[in-house]
C-alpha cells in the first residue's frame, strides 16, 4: 500500500471517527437538553400546584377569619342592643321606686319576708319609708319590731337578727337579677328571633 493512499485510509478513519463523536455528543446534548426540559417543566407545574394549594389555603383561612370576624362583630351588637334594653329595665325600676305605687309593692315585699321571719329581728327599709314600714309591721301584728332606714334597700326591704349573723333581702332589684339571664335569654330571642344567642 502506498503512502498517498495509507494517508488517505487514515483521514478517512479519522473523519468517520470524528463524524461518529459528533453525532454521538449531538444525540447526548439533546438528551440532556430534553431531560432538563422535563425537569424544569415538572418543577414548574409542581411549584404552580404548589403555589396554588397554598392560595387555597390562605384563601379559605382568609375567609375563615372573615366569617369569625362577621360572628363576633353580630353577637357583639346583639349583646350591646340586649344590654341596652336589660339598662332600660332597670332604670325602670328605678322609676318606679320613686313613683306613687311603690309603697304598695313595698307592703307585699315586706309580706314576704315576714312569712320567714323568726326570733328577734331588725327591719332594713328605705329611708324615704321607714314610717310607712312601721306602720305596715304595726297593722300585721309585728308591732315593737326595731326599723333601720337604708339607703342599699331603696327598692325594697330585708330582715336581719340583731347581731347580724344573717339577712334576708327581698328588694325589686334582687328579684330582677335573680331572672336576669332569662329575661336576657327572652330578651335576645324577642329581638333577633328563635335561635340567637349571645354572651356576655
Amino acid at each position: 500500500m502506498s503512502a498517498t493512499v495509507l494517508l488517505e485510509t487514515m483521514t478517512k478513519q479519522v473523519a468517520d471517527e470524528c463524524g461518529q463523536r459528533k453525532a454521538n455528543a449531538t444525540g447526548d446534548a439533546e438528551a440532556i437538553l430534553a431531560d432538563a426540559r422535563a425537569k424544569s417543566a415538572a418543577k414548574r407545574e409542581a411549584l404552580l400546584a404548589s403555589t396554588a394549594s397554598e392560595m387555597e389555603l390562605l384563601d379559605l383561612r382568609w375567609r375563615q377569619k372573615a366569617v369569625a370576624e362577621a360572628s363576633k362583630a353580630d353577637l357583639s351588637m346583639k349583646n350591646d342592643a340586649v344590654k341596652a334594653v336589660m339598662a332600660n329595665v332597670e332604670a325602670e325600676v328605678r322609676v318606679l321606686v320613686e313613683g306613687g305605687g311603690f309603697p304598695g309593692l313595698l307592703d307585699a315585699l315586706l309580706a314576704e319576708v315576714m312569712a320567714v321571719a323568726e326570733g328577734d329581728i331588725v327591719v332594713l327599709a328605705p329611708e324615704g319609708h321607714v314610717d310607712h314600714v312601721s306602720s305596715w309591721l304595726g297593722n300585721n301584728g309585728h308591732g315593737g319590731i326595731q326599723i333601720e332606714g337604708s339607703s342599699a334597700m331603696w327598692d325594697g326591704v330585708a330582715i336581719q337578727d340583731a347581731i347580724c349573723s344573717y339577712r334576708i333581702s327581698n328588694t325589686l332589684m334582687g328579684r330582677y337579677r335573680r331572672v336576669g339571664p332569662e329575661a336576657r335569654k327572652l330578651c335576645m330571642r324577642s329581638i333577633f328571633g328563635a335561635g340567637a344567642e349571645g354572651e356576655e
